[in-house]
């Protein structure tokens, strides 16, 4: 075989190679985008988790208020929006609490995914409803 014809060959394999990479990129970047928007929804969760223990621990004293419990959950809740539409918060009982009774502090969490794909997956909105509950005792 030639060196011209050598070289002919080598330059269709590495367009061949281009097209293949150009027709896989999308699919990569889907993945990738996907990865990193689980992990943003993990984080999320496990964040209002966080939040609902933090802000029923406030509440298990009697002298605090909902809004004492509400600033703590929030103040912990670090890296979300903490505004009404995304972050939700409901304390039961409100406004008292007895001792020896239970505060329950619910935190529901609206999560948008960056990719509108994968929010499509979730359902007609895009987005993801995360929600997590503390229970303690009074004291």
């Amino acid at each position: 075989m030639s060196r011209q014809t050598q070289r002919n060959l080598s330059k269709l394999a590495q367009g061949q190679a281009l097209v293949e990479f150009a027709l896989l990129l999308p699919f990569l970047l889907l993945v990738v985008m996907g990865t990193l928007d689980l992990g943003r929804a993990v984080y999320a969760n496990t964040v209002i988790a966080n939040a609902a223990r933090e802000g029923a621990r406030v509440g298990i004293i009697a002298t605090k208020t909902d809004a004492d419990i509400i600033n703590a959950a929030k103040s912990t809740a670090v890296g979300l929006a903490t505004t009404d539409p995304p972050m939700h918060i409901t304390i039961v009982p409100s406004p008292t609490r007895s001792s020896k009774g239970t505060v329950k502090v619910t935190i529901t969490y609206t999560f948008t995914p960056i990719i509108p794909l994968i929010g499509n997956i979730f359902g007609p909105t895009g987005n993801l409803i995360l929600q997590s509950s503390a229970t303690m005792t009074v004291e």
